[in-house]
């Protein structure tokens, strides 16, 4: 990390900064790796006792004496074959993740409470961890094969539509393990395994931000302290990274590896603008201030001490995440149907701000790919963005603070707050975490209820009281 400031002038200064901050493979929940992939270094034993628990199954000092079980590790390299291993090590892999963070900030002071700020906040990211270059799925070009991927091998048969079978005993592994031996099965790079695999350390995620941030403050002076801030940016990134399937487009299966530089979009929380405005206002009342100042102790403990807080926010809408539900792919191709918006189509029927649950749906399914047909894809994953270029209503919010500090004694003070959170009750269509019905209206093209409302939104005004003691 290498940093810089410098005075250009007595109320001027330039400062900037350029760091390389490394993580490790894990956060919570992921344990580095090691929670999943272990498949035959490990079992399960159950010793149940044979008298309803008047005696104990075993003791500690027996161990698992009695049991009739295979101690681990199985040296058998068709243990997986025919089931769902899901995870696995990859080797010579394991990159750690890192970001590069860098800032250019210019301060200039105007007056001896009032500077301005205005900073180039910049950073990206790096091998993040990802889960999207799974090595078993099949490559786009075979859907041109169509309903024939879903035919089933039966046993003895060593080809079907032209392709062979694996290897032999193949059908008789699938059949009677948990997947079915179809033809899109037996293209698979590994066929054995059913499903997508997904590399405990795999570090294919990426992002990028880059933002113009304005700050002008007001320092505290005849009472009054204020903050405004600006802040103009772009969020990039790659979906399905650092918080692995926390989000709704932060799953894997969703766009084939062979495709993986449709990842590349908006990043689902991109915000290109958000304004916020906070003041704390000391009210001019009281002993020492220009209104009802007062020699009485006990009234002066009535007029003093007032003061006003507020936070405004004003936001833009993050992105909507446009799939369909009728999406007709094996599994196998590791892909969902992403319907891309056609040229000069009005997406909403009526602005987002505005829409009134009563009129409708609030999106016109015919401005999407195979909207017309009910949003229905067969063998055709769409031509769409991960994330849209269409954006839920901005969002605004104005909190206010009244508070009394009182001085009892000299060690005693006593402060009591009236707290209006949201305090003119705007409401604004949430956004979810999940496509589809988690979000504030139904984005699957495939649905019939396609751009209805789900019910969700901000929650109303809130106003609590408050008191604290201090001593």
């Amino acid at each position: 990390m290498i940093g810089f400031a410098y005075a250009l002038t007595p109320t001027t200064v330039v400062r900037g900064g350029y760091g390389i901050f490394f993580q490790p493979l894990s956060y919570p929940g992921w344990n580095s790796g090691v929670s999943g992939g272990r498949d035959g270094f490990n079992t399960s034993v159950v010793l149940n006792s044979t008298n309803g628990g008047i005696t104990p199954a075993t003791m500690f000092d027996k161990g698992f004496e009695g049991a009739q079980y295979q101690a681990p590790p199985f040296y058998n390299l068709a243990f997986d074959n025919g089931k769902y291993p899901g995870a696995y090590r990859e080797f010579n892999n394991g990159h750690l993740p890192y970001t590069q963070q860098w800032n250019l900030t210019v301060e200039h002071q105007f007056a001896k409470d009032l500077a301005l700020n205005v900073a180039y906040v910049g950073n990206k990211g790096t091998h993040l961890i990802s889960g999207i270059a799974s090595p078993n799925v099949l490559n786009p070009n075979l859907l041109s094969m169509g309903n024939k991927l879903y035919d089933q091998f039966q046993p003895g048969q060593t080809t079907l539509d032209g392709i062979s079978v694996p290897y032999a005993g193949w059908v008789d592994q699938l059949t009677n393990g948990q997947c079915a031996p179809t033809v899109a099965q037996a293209l698979l790079p590994f066929p054995q395994f059913c499903g997508g695999m997904t590399a405990l350390n795999e570090n294919g995620g990426y992002s990028s931000f880059n933002s113009l941030q304005v700050k002008a403050e007001k320092r505290m002076s005849h009472g009054m302290w204020m903050l405004v801030s600006y802040t103009w940016s772009k969020f990039i990134s790659s979906g399905i990274d650092q918080q692995f399937g926390a989000g709704y487009d932060q799953y894997s299966g969703l766009i084939s590896p062979y495709q993986r530089q449709r990842n590349k979009s908006l990043d689902s929380q991109d915000v290109p603008h958000t304004v916020s405005w906070t003041t704390v206002y000391e009210l001019p009342m009281g002993q020492g201030h220009r209104f009802l100042g007062t020699q009485n102790a006990f009234a002066s403990r009535i007029f003093s001490g007032w003061q006003i807080n507020t936070v405004f926010r004003a936001q833009s809408g993050t992105p909507y995440i446009f799939r369909s539900g009728q999406c007709n792919i094996p599994s196998q191709f590791g892909m969902a149907c992403i319907p891309s918006i056609l040229n000069g189509a009005n997406v909403v029927n009526t602005d987002p701000g505005s829409y009134d649950p009563g009129s409708g749906p609030l999106f016109n399914r015919d401005a999407f790919q195979n909207g017309s047909n009910g949003g229905v894809f067969s063998f055709d994953p769409g031509a769409g963005s991960r994330t849209s270029g269409v954006r839920q209503a901005p969002f605004e919010k104005l909190d206010f603070v009244l508070e009394k500090n009182t001085k009892i004694t000299e060690g005693i003070k006593l402060q009591i707050r009236a707290e209006f959170f949201n305090v003119f009750n705007w409401h604004f269509f949430s956004q979810g975490t999940t496509w589809g019905q988690g979000q504030a209206f139904i984005t699957d093209v495939g649905s019939p209820l396609f751009g209805q409302w789900t019910g969700a939104v901000t929650t109303p005004r809130n106003i609590q009281l408050a008191a604290r003691l201090a001593f």
